[in-house]
């Protein structure tokens, strides 16, 4: 189901034909390779078959490509060579030289002899393996740089923001992810290209579903999945792969409505996409998307009871996954298990999947630390082997310069010492105290550099130790919850239950916090808008009443706020929400909950409101059923801030306290 990597949808649209069976493939390898005595028809025939398979071969491949660039540099002409170096590059990096590959697409670019169209093709290629790497200001950068008047027949060429509109999304810029992808769609639809417009429709629905706006991320995937049925022709594609578009689509719309809680709609629409996915699954792709939606449709049974169906479907993804499967299919499996044991009452069983999906999470992390690593050197490597080809450049140019006015300054030296020898003396001094004096600077400019290299090294350090601490912490505090959630199944006291549940959500709202800190750039500080959009439905839900529907209307600056205060401002938010669901909505069928955050100077003010039934007076900060008024006052006066509740019925509380 594609609801987490718009890209998906984007490769089952490009892949329209069949692929050739590998004993075709390997006749038709045979075929090609050239030897010695072969002519230029060969070479160009095998040059539009390397353009055309390079991605589709892995095993065989290395032949041709090898026999060609032999072929090349005994009879081809510049030209034909970087033609050739660029199909290497593209093998290269298949089979995981990517440094190797990238520095041949660098030296491409660079040749006087790279025609337009290659030029054009080598950066294509180079900025998406960057983008692959995960360096995404070097794909940033080259991406500005393309030509697109002269470009090839190409979707980009008509939209080049869809490219930036997914490098947006991956860095978190939802914003200008959105505007980039909306861009796209309308410039795809004048341009009657129905199979990007569908795919980049969908994608921007899958932006509003990470920044928490669920109606408009439903009406995005319903509108693609419009396009698929009224402007692409079954019969034009391969059907199953539009039955697997379609499911994707539809699994979309089902994912969106059990976030809703709308569990039995989005049953059947998980079906329909897994049933597709079947259909297709010897692709990868299939299968990854058949076992994500199979789990979330185990979720959706054990919300309505309905549990030997959930242990169905989490057996049949059992079978479906391979251990070298992306880390987020392990991860939802691990949650899958855990929840269906905690429902049944296995609390062992979910304790231990629990702990499994805690161990492999650890593992992930330094695993993907790793990776992450090793890709930056290799991405950044060649940048490194520039700067230094040029400062040896420089360093050279300077030793010229160096020459020229050491071969003057002989001249005047010997045209000085037939004049007078006290002047000849004084210039020589002059001389030698100049070169020590650069000697000196040189010195101190290396020493410069050592401390620069060593401070970064140490900065690095501290920000992979920092994230790791924030991730264990949200690790440990998601323990806990696990616990006080298992507790509360074993109690059968209802105000006991009651209180094990709020303590739950509370140490859930500091998770979220510590989740928001690792995942995010900044590790003493949280973006409190994007953490509230998903903070405040959190707490409704957790005490959703039958058949109540309650509006949200957050109004939030954009603000970062430091982590000694993020913690109790959420706290609070969360006994504010939390409280009103509990006592303000008795006997009503829906309501409304307001909060609005803004700063002025150095002060945060935060203004909360409901149109439930007030504020009973007779409550004191000491009743039981007014618990959570008293730790509102306790975390503001923590804050040093102070609370104003300016009306009762409907409730309206303000608070304001200092910020940094």
């Amino acid at each position: 189901m594609l609801h987490v990597r718009p890209k998906l949808l984007i490769i089952a649209l490009l892949i329209g034909v069949s692929a050739v069976s590998f004993g075709q493939e390997s006749t038709s390898i045979r075929q090609f390779i050239l030897d010695s005595n072969a002519g230029r028809d060969d070479f160009e025939r095998n040059i539009a078959f390397l353009e055309d398979e390079v991605l589709k071969i892995e095993a065989s491949l290395p032949e041709v490509v090898e026999s060609t660039w032999a072929w090349s540099k005994v009879h081809g002409d510049s030209n034909d060579i970087l033609r050739v170096q660029y199909a290497r590059a593209r093998h290269f990096f298949l089979m995981g030289l990517k440094g190797k590959s990238i520095g041949i697409l660098n030296a491409i670019r660079k040749s006087p002899s790279c025609t337009a169209d290659l030029n054009f093709s080598a950066t294509i290629v180079l900025r998406d393996f960057y983008v692959e790497l995960g360096a995404y200001d070097k794909a940033f950068e080259l991406h500005q740089e393309i030509d697109w008047m002269n470009a090839p027949e190409f979707y980009q060429k008509y939209a080049p923001e869809s490219f930036l509109a997914g490098l947006y999304l991956e860095i978190g810029d939802y914003e200008k992810s959105l505007a980039a992808y909306g861009s796209s769609m309308k410039k795809m639809e004048s341009h009657h290209k129905p199979y990007w417009q569908l795919s980049f429709t969908n994608s921007r629905g899958v932006v509003f579903e990470r920044i928490g706006m669920l109606d408009s991320a439903l009406a995005h995937y319903l509108e693609a999945r419009y396009i698929l049925e009224t402007q692409i022709d079954r019969n034009a594609m391969d059907p199953v792969r539009y039955d697997y578009i379609e499911g994707l689509l539809i699994g979309n719309q089902g994912q969106i409505l059990a976030t809703q809680g709308r569990h039995l709609e989005a049953i059947p629409l998980y079906k329909k996409d897994i049933a597709a996915s079947i259909k297709d699954s010897p692709r990868q792709e299939a299968r990854i998307n058949a076992i994500t939606s199979l789990l979330k449709l185990a979720h959706s049974y054990i919300a309505i009871g309905e549990a030997p169906e959930a242990l169905t479907c989490i057996q049949r993804s059992i079978e479906l996954i391979l251990t070298n499967d992306p880390p987020d299919i392990w991860d939802a499996l691990y949650k899958a298990k855990s929840h269906y044991s905690a429902f049944i009452g296995n609390d062992k069983e979910a304790l231990l999947a629990l702990q499994e999906l805690v161990d492999f999470r650890d593992s992930v992390q330094s695993h993907q630390t790793l990776v992450q690593t090793q890709n930056m050197v290799i991405a950044y490597e060649s940048i490194l082997k520039d700067r230094e080809k040029e400062a040896q450049r420089k360093q050279i140019e300077v030793l010229k310069q160096k020459t020229r006015v050491q071969r003057e300054t002989n001249i005047a030296f010997i045209i000085v010492i037939i004049i007078t020898v006290i002047i000849a003396g004084a210039a020589i001094y002059r001389f030698n105290d100049k070169n020590k004096q650069q000697l000196a600077i040189q010195i101190k400019n290396d020493e410069i550099e050592e401390q620069k290299r060593t401070i970064e090294a140490s900065l690095r350090e501290k920000e992979v130790l920092l994230r790791e601490v924030n991730h264990r912490v949200k690790n440990n505090l998601q323990i806990i919850s696990s616990l006080l959630f298992l507790q509360s199944r074993n109690n059968d006291d209802p105000k006991l239950k009651a209180l094990i549940k709020e303590a739950h959500q509370r140490v859930q709202t500091m998770s979220l916090i510590h989740q928001k800190l690792y995942q995010e750039s900044q590790f003493n500080q949280v973006n409190f808008d994007t953490y509230l959009t998903e903070l405040i439905p959190q707490s409704i839900s957790s005490y959703r009443l039958h058949d109540l529907r309650v509006e949200t209307n957050i109004d939030i600056q954009y603000l970062d706020v430091k982590m000694d205060q993020a913690i109790p401002l959420s706290l609070i938010i969360h006994e504010l929400v939390t409280n009103s669901m509990k006592h303000a909505f008795h006997d009503l069928s829906e309501g409304m909950i307001a909060v609005q955050l803004r700063r002025e100077g150095n002060r945060l003010y935060l203004r909360y409101e409901d149109d439930g039934s007030g504020l009973d007076p007779a409550l004191n900060n000491e009743a039981p059923a007014n618990i959570g008024m008293k730790v509102i006052d306790l975390l503001t006066q923590q804050m040093n801030g102070k609370i104003e509740l300016i009306a009762r019925s409907p409730l309206i509380i303000q608070l304001d306290f200092p910020v940094d």
